[in-house]
Protein backbone atom coordinates (compact mmCIF):
# COMPACT_ATOMS: atom_id res chain seq x y z
CA UNK A 1 0.00 0.00 0.00
CA UNK A 2 3.00 2.27 0.83
CA UNK A 3 4.30 2.04 -2.48
CA UNK A 4 0.69 3.21 -4.19
CA UNK A 5 0.10 6.49 -2.42
CA UNK A 6 4.29 7.04 -3.10
CA UNK A 7 3.11 6.61 -6.93
CA UNK A 8 -0.18 8.77 -6.67
CA UNK A 9 1.78 11.29 -4.72
CA UNK A 10 4.55 11.57 -7.57
CA UNK A 11 1.80 11.74 -10.22
CA UNK A 12 0.07 14.32 -8.74
CA UNK A 13 2.76 16.68 -7.23
CA UNK A 14 3.33 18.36 -10.83
CA UNK A 15 -0.56 18.79 -11.91
CA UNK A 16 -0.21 20.67 -8.22
CA UNK A 17 2.19 22.62 -8.33
CA UNK A 18 1.65 23.98 -12.31
CA UNK A 19 -1.85 25.28 -10.95
CA UNK A 20 -0.50 27.10 -7.93
CA UNK A 21 2.11 28.87 -10.67
CA UNK A 22 -0.20 29.61 -13.30
CA UNK A 23 -2.39 31.34 -11.14
CA UNK A 24 0.48 33.94 -10.38
CA UNK A 25 1.56 34.43 -14.09
CA UNK A 26 -1.85 35.56 -15.69
CA UNK A 27 -2.49 39.12 -15.78
CA UNK A 28 -5.13 41.40 -16.58
CA UNK A 29 -3.70 42.74 -19.95
CA UNK A 30 -3.38 39.63 -21.56
CA UNK A 31 -5.97 38.63 -24.99
CA UNK A 32 -7.69 35.79 -24.53
CA UNK A 33 -7.61 33.78 -27.16
CA UNK A 34 -9.93 31.21 -26.95
CA UNK A 35 -13.06 31.31 -29.61
CA UNK A 36 -10.77 33.13 -31.87
CA UNK A 37 -8.87 32.59 -35.74
CA UNK A 38 -5.56 32.50 -34.05
CA UNK A 39 -6.40 30.15 -31.30
CA UNK A 40 -8.22 27.79 -33.68
CA UNK A 41 -5.65 28.02 -35.69
CA UNK A 42 -3.19 26.86 -33.04
CA UNK A 43 -5.20 23.75 -32.22
CA UNK A 44 -5.40 23.13 -35.92
CA UNK A 45 -1.55 23.24 -36.28
CA UNK A 46 -0.84 21.54 -32.91
CA UNK A 47 -3.06 18.60 -34.26
CA UNK A 48 -1.23 18.45 -37.79
CA UNK A 49 2.01 18.25 -35.72
CA UNK A 50 0.39 15.12 -33.39
CA UNK A 51 -0.67 13.46 -36.04
CA UNK A 52 2.85 13.96 -37.47
CA UNK A 53 4.15 12.82 -34.49
CA UNK A 54 1.77 9.36 -34.35
CA UNK A 55 2.84 8.82 -37.57
CA UNK A 56 6.22 9.01 -37.39
CA UNK A 57 7.12 4.76 -38.25
CA UNK A 58 5.37 5.30 -41.50
CA UNK A 59 6.93 8.87 -42.68
CA UNK A 60 10.22 7.89 -41.52
CA UNK A 61 10.26 11.51 -39.61
CA UNK A 62 11.48 12.34 -36.82
CA UNK A 63 9.54 13.16 -33.52
CA UNK A 64 10.91 16.36 -33.04
CA UNK A 65 10.62 18.10 -36.07
CA UNK A 66 6.93 18.44 -36.27
CA UNK A 67 6.49 19.47 -33.00
CA UNK A 68 9.48 22.60 -33.07
CA UNK A 69 7.83 23.15 -36.68
CA UNK A 70 4.40 23.25 -34.89
CA UNK A 71 5.78 25.58 -31.69
CA UNK A 72 8.00 27.73 -34.11
CA UNK A 73 4.64 28.66 -35.82
CA UNK A 74 2.18 28.67 -33.10
CA UNK A 75 4.86 31.43 -31.27
CA UNK A 76 5.23 33.57 -34.39
CA UNK A 77 1.49 34.08 -34.18
CA UNK A 78 0.90 34.89 -30.68
CA UNK A 79 4.27 37.21 -31.16
CA UNK A 80 2.02 38.86 -34.21
CA UNK A 81 -1.14 39.01 -32.46
CA UNK A 82 0.52 40.78 -29.58
CA UNK A 83 2.21 43.01 -31.70
CA UNK A 84 -1.25 44.59 -33.59
CA UNK A 85 -2.53 44.65 -30.06
CA UNK A 86 0.64 46.96 -28.88
CA UNK A 87 1.51 44.54 -26.22
CA UNK A 88 5.04 43.24 -27.40
CA UNK A 89 6.28 42.87 -23.59
CA UNK A 90 3.50 40.45 -23.16
CA UNK A 91 5.15 38.35 -25.83
CA UNK A 92 8.56 39.02 -24.94
CA UNK A 93 10.38 36.28 -23.17
CA UNK A 94 11.54 37.04 -19.42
Amino acid sequence: MMKKSRWQTLFLLPFIATSTFASETVSADTFNFTQTTVGYAALVIFGIAYTLVMMEEYLQLRKSKPVLLAAGLIWIIIGLVYKDLGQIEVASLR
